[in-house]
């Protein structure tokens, strides 16, 4: 096989994988659509082990996103009320970024470096704005 064709069934198979978590998800919040119809069809795996991996994975998926999110929105508010100087806000704000990234370190969501960096650029952030003051 030449490398264009290794390529293009890489990225079929990725597309497929894709629209797979997609039906599921849609599955899962028990919405029809044309995805879920589409993708029955397009199953890559024919062992069952495979299978029910796929589904693991768009189980944890969904649960991570949880933390994820929860962390990013955390460490929105509290930049943006660093930035406001309303810093007393912002340290209860930087409490609770921190507390739930230490959660999505804990699960191993995300890992501990990456954790203890965001945590870090963000305590910088509000010690430099107390500085200001």
């Amino acid at each position: 096989m030449t490398r264009a064709i290794k390529r293009s069934i890489l990225s079929f198979t990725i597309f497929c994988a894709i629209i797979l978590r997609l039906s599921r998800l849609c599955e899962r919040i028990n919405k029809q659509t044309e995805i879920v119809i589409i993708t029955e069809d397009l199953n890559l795996a024919n062992i069952q082990s495979a299978k029910k991996r796929i589904r693991q994975t768009a189980k944890r998926t969904t649960a991570n996103r949880i933390y994820l999110a929860s962390a990013r929105t955390y460490i929105k508010k509290a930049n943006q009320l660093i930035e406001t100087g309303d810093l007393d806000a912002a340290e209860t704000a930087v409490q609770q970024a921190c507390s739930t990234l230490d959660k999505a370190a804990r699960k191993h969501i995300l890992h501990p470096g990456n954790v203890s960096r965001r945590k870090g650029r963000l305590m910088a952030k509000l010690a430099s704005a107390r500085a200001v003051e």
